[in-house]
């Protein structure tokens, strides 16, 4: 632990105060400071990150990580088909299941993830970031020590739309259930602020879905009647129309596949 009450944040670069300190994988005190600027909270340097992944890419104790991939493959199934994506990229692909189901409905989804190989899509691994429509990234940017450095390398390559999936923070305290400490893998939280900050400073527009979804898109991308068809569309119960039309849609892109890398 440090003895700072404040430092720069990570994200905006203004001043973070201390507001609470918490013990990280059962051993280390770690402060946690809000931003004045943007409201984000964050740790303090992560120093422990290593130890953190030494074992796996996944908090032992997210038991809903393999539920996620399926609801998030609803969304995203919907979103892609509506925007006619024609190259995407999830962004943190952990074990590469998301994109190994979106592949087998024949969207033409890559992977990359700096902790883990996406073992379901290792050979469908990211080699050109030209031309993406769309970049998807769940439960990856509280992950972020840098998050400034590494949201610039994610909006230069420059794609049609950035779906993004994190628990927005708003004042939580320190009991709040989405820090994680025992993982020690989450160490920064955005508040909605810090969100519409990021989609100003590279020109997107936003939409917020729930506490948990944002969607980042270039300006005049997504129109508004498209907007209201997602709006419809991400509601929880109208997923449920997605879920039972992909049971009878037949996997096509996983004969498709394994002719490409045959």
């Amino acid at each position: 632990m440090n003895n700072n009450k404040s430092l720069n944040c990570r994200l905006c670069e203004e001043k973070a105060n201390l507001v609470f300190s918490k013990k990280i994988l059962n051993k280390f005190i770690v402060n946690y400071y809000k931003c004045s600027n943007c409201e984000s909270l964050q740790t303090e340097k992560p120093y422990w990150l290593d130890e953190a992944y030494s074992k796996s890419n996944l908090c032992d104790d997210d038991l809903g990580a393999a539920y996620r991939a399926l609801r998030n493959h609803e969304k995203v199934f919907i979103l892609s088909k509506l925007l006619k994506v024609n190259k995407g990229l999830d962004w943190g692909s952990g074990d590469g299941l998301l994109c190994r189901l979106l592949r087998d409905y024949e969207l033409n989804f890559f992977s990359s993830d700096k902790y883990s190989l996406p073992k379901y899509s290792s050979k469908f691994l990211i080699s050109d970031y030209n031309n993406i429509d769309l970049i998807v990234s769940f439960e990856v940017f509280e992950h972020m020590s840098e998050p400034n450095n590494e949201i610039d390398f994610l909006f230069k390559t420059g794609p049609n739309s950035v779906f993004i999936s994190t628990l927005f923070y708003n004042n939580n305290e320190k009991n709040w259930h989405y820090l994680h400490p025992d993982s020690g893998m989450h160490v920064f939280f955005y508040s909605k602020k810090s969100i519409k900050m990021i989609a100003k400073k590279y020109n997107y527009d936003v939409w917020f879905f729930d506490n948990q979804y944002a969607l980042f898109y270039k300006k005049n991308y997504i129109s508004n009647l498209k907007l209201k068809i997602l709006n419809f569309f991400f509601n929880k119960y109208a997923t449920k129309l997605i879920r039972m039309y992909l049971t009878i849609l037949p996997a096509r892109g996983i004969e498709k596949d394994k002719k490409q890398i045959s």
